[in-house]
């Protein structure tokens, strides 16, 4: 077991602590977590709001005013824990050697009730071992976090910005750890790939939500072909204008765009051709001459 597995270990453990029920029913850091994901899953639907990932929502949380003293440093102690732990999860790369995330899955998964509040460090740890679709289920399904699931597909399985990472450094409390998080091990799987596996999870759930695959459309109408589209979308699904119309008329411009650019490349190939068809006839008759 490598240091940054036990590392990461250490931070799950000191979060299920202080996530852990006691005799008074759910501790306050479990509810102030819970209520955290629930208002930010109430306010997913709003179309500025939606711009927000659940990092960004989670990084200007605080603790109740009306906490006592006592509770109020467990909550601050969980957020600059769970801050350490999402920097951990996400970042990986030649200088920050990958941790053992099948064991860490095993101990994430075995924390109860306090694993359904840990779905963006769920997914990156699903990213770790390629379990892409599952991943992004969590993101755009059960977080609601369409954000998060966005960069997970730009970034090839990373879901944290340099900014974010950044953010949560300074909220956890630790001078430099390195950069984002990288792509490297997740080169196998293609941002269009990715994007093609959350557009089907968006259209085929029945907790799907038209804002969110409006927004997918808009911002990867390049990703996601025209021609498949239309089929792949379900019998019942409402042709709702404002939610297809502006990607029906980015990719058929690009359509037309790619169409335009493969004449200009067969025009330009067909004349090297007789080009050189002219040179070798020049060549011909030159040594005819000879």
């Amino acid at each position: 077991m490598n240091l940054r597995t036990k590392l990461i270990l250490g931070y799950l453990g000191k979060m299920k602590g202080l996530l852990s029920s006691t005799e008074e029913g759910h501790s306050s850091t479990m509810r102030f977590f819970r209520e955290l994901v629930e208002e930010f899953m109430s306010k997913a639907e709003d179309e500025d709001f939606s711009q927000q990932s659940f990092v960004d929502f989670f990084l200007r949380a605080s603790p109740p005013e009306d906490e006592p003293n006592a509770k109020s440093a467990q909550i601050s102690d969980a957020i600059t824990t769970r801050a350490k732990l999402l920097v951990c999860l996400d970042q990986s790369g030649a200088d920050r050697p990958n941790y053992d995330a099948r064991k860490i899955r095993s101990i994430i998964e075995d924390m109860g009730g306090c694993a359904e509040l840990l779905a963006v460090e769920r997914a990156m740890v699903y990213s770790k071992i390629g379990l892409h679709r599952p991943a992004l289920s969590l993101l755009a399904l059960s977080l609601k976090d369409i954000r998060s699931a966005d960069t997970y597909c730009l970034q090839r399985g990373s879901v944290l910005s340099s900014r974010q990472t950044a953010r949560l450094l300074e909220a956890g409390g630790s001078l430099a750890v390195g950069s984002g998080g990288d792509s490297s091990a997740n080169e196998a799987t293609s941002t269009d790939e990715l994007v093609g596996i959350l557009f089907d999870l968006l259209i085929t759930s029945p907790a799907r939500s038209g804002l969110q695959v409006r927004l997918l459309l808009s911002r990867h109408a390049a990703r996601i072909p025209l021609h498949t589209t239309l089929e792949r979308l379900p019998e019942n699904w409402p042709l709702d204008p404002c939610l297809l119309g502006p990607y029906l008329s980015r990719a058929f411009r690009r359509s037309c765009h790619q169409t335009h650019e493969a004449t200009i490349v067969k025009a330009i190939t067909l004349g090297n051709h007789i080009s050189l068809a002219v040179a070798y006839d020049d060549l011909l008759l030159r040594a005819e001459k000879h």
